[in-house]
């Protein structure tokens, strides 16, 4: 763009104010001037009216002196309406967000008088050949912000200036007032606590709908223009950059960039010696364990298996030899048959809480005590990946078949548990799947037509059979939901398609091939990708259209995918709109009078306005705070498994 002399200011507004005036057009204008604020910026304004008659205006302008803190070029977005008065000037107004779901950056915070938007009014003043100069003042302030110039560019086009891609849709219809009724009398208690009164009285609270979150704007923007960062109707700052930041890299990175960044990141250390995958590795590179670090490392060991399969990478073999043999390591290092090691660490910590000392073989290690049915999915997985893609030969092998027999044994996959087992944690007291599943495994690592006649047997249980037509699993009820157990349902779901098929009882493999599409049906509305891809790749629908939709939700969960996973903190409080759940989280916990960890949110939000920490997929999407990532290097082991998922049921390819 030429350089244009700026007209003074006062002197043109004076001109303008006394000059004839005529309907404003529709069009597109080129604009620029300078923000009191943020310095000089040019860029292009759009004006549109619809079928109603109401008229909108749209300005997206590039900031000259503002630059992101890695050298990204920043604009910003402004939508707002404007008012046809018979006179010019004619009145517009734009508001924009203050605090959002970043409370602090750096020395920056967000306080209580950031929580509502900051109102811009502007006055739009027409001068000769169409042209426009518009004045933008603070709410409240004396003096302009922004005086800028515009020249007539045409029309507008067929496809509008930006299009805003975030979108709140319910969850669920409302309860009907005879349940609702019963539900706020059990909740009570709840309702009563300090943090929740000031919520009760509020028509979202009373209404009881649950929402979700869907952000999609700028998807295209930032694949075109990978170099810029566009803020959306916000205060520019450290803060709403940094917001804008985490949507801008989840959005320009491709699929496999990002599956190979977060293979580095668990090539890098968070697969510990031992074979477990770790919570997290901070800056001094000490250790630090997952207490369910059996499960994300069967999780891991799949994910390995899968790329093993479509790339025939070495590395993908050795890391899943390294986890196996810690799955392995969990079953041997407590020396009791009937139980097994939740996760290991190097020894040297004092031992507390439930860690014990390994012995023997095992000095070098500790190990957590509290293996449970929900770490029993990661034995599972592990063997299962090991099975799946070690070659015929390698030692592991025989391993796997021995210890499969041992599962036998354990107290999580007894058909009758003894008394020493205690009463297990099976969902409502129901019949677990886990016996069937230990029968086939043994069965199919050792060759044993017995074992696999039995675990057959034992799935063709009537009892699943209901179980399978409701998703194996998954629970859903007005914004009630066990999020961890709803992943659990999918990694039991992934090991059963795995020893179906290998059966050769197709009417089982069936049965349970369309409850993982039962199971996304149930957790859609909260926009499950895992689920999704797990079902789409399974095509586990009669409905075409239902394909297409768990395939697409599919997708946005790779696209939305942070990279990398940002430091921050999150703390949807700080939105003027954000209203409580009118019931806690886990409500048979029985403890939300005094667990504040209970509390959730109204609203679901999704992976670019959270906190993805350590494994995504055990959580909800209603969480309230997070305390943010920090420095800490956080494993990759969620996203490869959404990847490697897709990848291998046919959603992507390996270019994109």
């Amino acid at each position: 763009m030429t350089k244009r002399v700026r007209p003074f200011c006062g002197f043109l507004l004076a001109a303008l104010l006394t000059a004839g005036c005529h309907p404003i057009p529709p069009g597109v204008w080129e604009i620029w001037g300078t923000d009191a604020e943020l310095g000089a910026f040019s860029g292009t304004l759009e004006i549109t009216q619809d079928e109603s008659g109401r008229v909108f205006v749209t300005r997206v302008v590039g900031l000259q002196d503002v630059v992101h803190t890695d050298g990204r070029t920043v604009e910003s977005v402004w939508t707002g309406t404007v008012t046809q008065t018979a006179d010019a000037p004619w009145p517009a107004q734009f508001s924009l967000t203050r605090a959002d779901f970043i409370p602090r950056v750096g020395t920056l915070e967000r306080t209580g008088e950031d929580a509502d938007p900051l109102e811009i009014l502007a006055r739009i003043f027409p001068t000769e050949e169409d042209g426009l100069v518009m004045v933008y003042t603070e709410a409240g302030a004396s003096k302009p912000r922004i005086v800028e110039t515009g020249v007539w560019m045409g029309p507008p086009g067929e496809d509008p200036l930006f299009r805003n891609g975030r979108v709140k849709r319910p969850a669920h219809a409302p309860p009907g007032p005879i349940l609702k009724a019963v539900l706020f009398d059990l909740f009570k208690t709840y309702h009563d606590l300090p943090e929740v009164q000031p919520f009760v009285d509020l028509p979202a609270f009373q209404q009881a709908v649950h929402s979700q979150i869907v952000e999609r704007t700028d998807f295209e923007y930032y694949r075109e223009h990978p170099e810029r960062i566009r803020v959306v109707n916000k205060v520019v700052d450290e803060i709403s950059l940094a917001e804008t930041e985490i949507r801008a890299n989840a959005f320009r990175a491709g699929f496999a960039e990002k599956a190979v960044h977060y293979q580095g990141i668990m090539d890098s250390g968070l697969l510990a010696p031992h074979g477990m995958v770790l919570d997290r590795l901070p800056p001094d590179g000490r250790e630090e364990p997952d207490g369910d670090g059996n499960l994300w490392t069967g999780v891991y060991a799949y994910t390995q298996a899968l790329r093993y399969r479509h790339t025939g990478e070495p590395g993908a073999l050795d890391n899943l030899r390294a986890a196996l043999r810690g799955i392995l390591t969990t079953l041997d290092i407590t020396g009791d048959p009937l139980t097994f090691a939740r996760t290991l660490r190097a020894d040297g910590p004092p031992l507390d809480g439930r860690w014990r000392d390994g012995e023997g073989a095992f000095a070098h290690l500790d190990w957590m005590a509290g293996g449970n049915n929900d770490m029993s999915k990661g034995l599972l997985l592990g063997m299962v990946a090991g099975w799946e893609a070690l070659p015929a030969g390698d030692p592991l092998r025989a391993e796997i078949s021995s210890h499969a027999l041992g599962l036998l044994d354990l107290c999580e996959f007894l058909e009758d548990r003894p008394p020493e087992c205690g009463p297990g944690d099976s969902a409502l007291g129901l019949p677990s799947l886990n016996p069937g599943l230990a029968r086939l495994l043994a069965g199919v690592t050792n060759q044993d037509p017995g074992l696999v006649a039995q675990g057959l047997e034992y799935l063709r249980d009537p009892m699943f059979t209901l179980y399978a037509g409701i998703g194996g699993g998954p629970l859903y009820l007005f914004g009630i939901s066990d999020w961890s157990g709803n992943h659990l349902t999918l990694a039991t779901n992934t090991v059963l398609e795995w020893l179906l098929a290998r059966t050769g009882d197709a009417e089982l493999e069936e049965m349970w091939r369309f409850a993982a599409g039962e199971a996304w049906r149930l957790l859609r509305a909260h926009d499950h990708p895992l689920h999704a891809a797990k079902a789409a790749a399974l095509q586990a629908f009669h409905d075409p259209a239902e394909q297409r939709e768990a395939e697409e939700e599919a997708i946005w969960g790779l696209r939305s995918f942070p990279l990398p996973k940002h430091p921050h903190p999150v703390d949807h409080r700080i939105r003027n709109d954000f209203v409580l759940s009118p019931w806690p989280s886990l409500p048979w916990k029985l403890d939300w009078t005094t667990n504040p960890g209970r509390q959730q949110s109204l609203v679901g939000h999704g992976m670019v306005e959270d906190v993805v920490d350590s494994y995504l997929w055990n959580g909800g999407p209603l969480g309230i705070v997070s305390g943010g990532n920090g420095d800490n290097l956080m494993p990759g082991v969620d996203y490869l498994f959404l990847y490697w998922i897709a990848r291998h049921g046919g959603l992507i390819t390996a270019e994109e």
